[in-house]
C-alpha cells in the first residue's frame, strides 16, 4: 500500500519525484481511485507476475501521471531485482 499512500500524499503536498513500487491502484474499495500527475518526476515499477496486482494497473497509473514505467519479470515483492530497482533508484533521484 505504499505507492498508494505516496500518490495520495503527493497529490496534497508537492514532492520533487515519486518512485512506486508495485503500486496497489484501482483496487475495489479504496477511497481514491482518480490519480493525477504531482510530479515532474515519476517513475513505476512493477512485476509482470504479481500475484496480487496486475501489471495492467500499473500501466493505467503510469499513462494517467505520465510516469517512466519499468515492468520486470518479478512477482509482487519484486523479488530477484534489488540491483536492478537500485539503479532505477538512482536514476529517478538523479532526475529530480
Amino acid at each position: 500500500m505504499g505507492a498508494y499512500v505516496a500518490l495520495v500524499a503527493a497529490a496534497q503536498r508537492p514532492v520533487a519525484g515519486l518512485f512506486l513500487m508495485a503500486p496497489a491502484v484501482y483496487l475495489d474499495g479504496w477511497a481514491v481511485q482518480q490519480f493525477a500527475a504531482t510530479c515532474d518526476v515519476s517513475t513505476v515499477v512493477h512485476g509482470w507476475n504479481d500475484e496480487l496486482i496486475g501489471w495492467e494497473n500499473a500501466l493505467q497509473l503510469a499513462q494517467a501521471i505520465g510516469a517512466e514505467l519499468h515492468l520486470l519479470h518479478a512477482d509482487h515483492r519484486l523479488s530477484g531485482t534489488h540491483a536492478r530497482l537500485a539503479t532505477l533508484f538512482e536514476d529517478t533521484l538523479a532526475r529530480c
